[in-house]
């Protein structure tokens, strides 16, 4: 398979993300808005890619009122001169250090300048595989949406074109049979 046709598999982490979609109990599609999502080279999800906290405009609009810190990137977002943030790279380090994960405040707004995403090595030489995306998107991260933004992002993040998939058996998370197993009376969520 030519890097051309190369799919990958998106598979999501949280069940939350679903009941935005169906807009189950308190959530709505106003609350996807945020994502957090593992990519693999395979539907089965053995072969790991890359994972990603994905984050939409209203999302990081809400963050602002804790942390302003991006407030100029998004506003240029907002204005259409800006198409994403890189803000934190993580390292899987756990092979070789064996304490988890090494935080990165990468904060790329102009793009990889020539660069992957793999290329962004920390001091022990290892390339990320977990990044902090935010992207300029005004409406919920349907999954439609997530992969036209990774599509079109994926020559500038991982150097090639490439296709995605949401692998997930969409059918799984039924709104009728989520509304039944997962929502209690006051709307909140079963523990079980």
């Amino acid at each position: 398979m030519s890097a051309q046709n190369s799919t990958k598999h998106i598979f999501t982490r949280h069940l939350d993300y679903w009941l935005a979609i169906y807009s189950i109990g308190k959530y709505t599609t106003k609350n996807a808005g945020d994502l957090e999502i593992y990519i693999a080279n395979d539907k089965e999800a053995t072969k790991e890619f890359f994972h990603f906290d994905l984050y939409n405009l209203p999302y990081l609009e809400r963050e602002l009122k804790k942390d302003d810190s991006l407030a100029g990137q998004y506003q240029s977002m907002k204005n259409g001169e800006l198409e994403y943030i890189i803000d934190y790279l993580y390292y899987d380090e756990r092979k070789r250090v064996g304490n988890g994960y090494d935080f990165y405040l990468y904060r790329s707004t102009c793009g990889l300048h020539g660069k992957t995403i793999f290329d962004i090595k920390n001091k022990r030489d290892i390339a990320p595989d977990y990044a902090s995306l935010y992207l300029a998107e005004h409406g919920p991260l349907f999954p439609e949406k997530v992969v036209w933004w990774l599509e079109k992002l994926s020559v500038e993040l991982f150097g090639e074109h490439l296709r995605f998939s949401f692998e997930e058996d969409i059918a799984a998370h039924d709104r009728e049979k989520m509304l039944r197993e997962y929502e209690s009376p006051d709307g909140f969520l079963k523990i079980s």
